[in-house]
């Protein structure tokens, strides 16, 4: 079982010629390799936000290959290198090959859609709501809302005041859901009947 704590270990990975971005959090990372100690910082709120800043604080001798994860959910991700565009595509790694300075900047954009996520294959109507990464759950469910077919995720508008909450119109009640890892004492519900 891997717990939460381990998460940290998994934020990058190397070879000699390369380092890779795999998760996104606000971090540092130092790199000895045979060119010279890297050091790369991570600037984020992700997944609050979409936007993942990288400054390259140390280049070693510059010459190393930069990869970033760009998820397969993700639509219309962008990605820059000192303000200049470069390619990239879900469910690939965007690789950046140059010759590094101090103070290079890389800028991802993460879009982060809401989408639903079915329980398995032998049930597609049954299904979490996802934004991005990060799974939501219904707040204080009601008797029978199991039972009832929701437009997820068209029918989730925004909370106002609360940038990671959105709420359902359900037979006249509001449905709020919110990230599972937000949820204190409340009671909640994963999965829902998707119409």
């Amino acid at each position: 079982m891997q717990g939460v704590a381990d998460y940290v270990l998994g934020l990058y990975f190397h070879d000699d010629n390369a380092l890779m971005v795999n998760m996104y959090a606000g971090s540092e990372v130092r790199w000895e390799r045979p060119g010279g100690a890297v050091e790369v910082v991570q600037e984020t709120d992700y997944p609050a936000t979409d936007h993942i800043r990288l400054i390259v604080r140390k280049p070693g001798n510059g010459r190393f290959a930069l990869k970033l994860r760009i998820p397969a959910w993700t639509k219309g991700a962008s990605l820059r290198v000192n303000g200049a565009p470069q390619p990239v595509a879900p469910g690939t790694l965007a690789t950046v090959s140059r010759a590094w300075k101090a103070g290079d900047v890389v800028e991802l954009t993460l879009p982060q859609p809401l989408r639903t996520l079915p329980i398995d294959d032998q049930n597609p109507n049954l299904a979490a709501v996802m934004r991005g990464a990060v799974m939501y759950v219904g707040l204080n469910p009601w008797t029978g809302i199991g039972d009832q077919a929701i437009a997820l995720p068209a029918a989730l508008e925004p909370m106002p005041g609360q940038s990671q909450s959105y709420r359902a119109h359900v037979e006249g009640r509001d449905l709020v859901f919110v990230p599972y890892f937000n949820v204190d004492t409340e009671r909640y519900n994963t999965y829902f009947k998707t119409a």
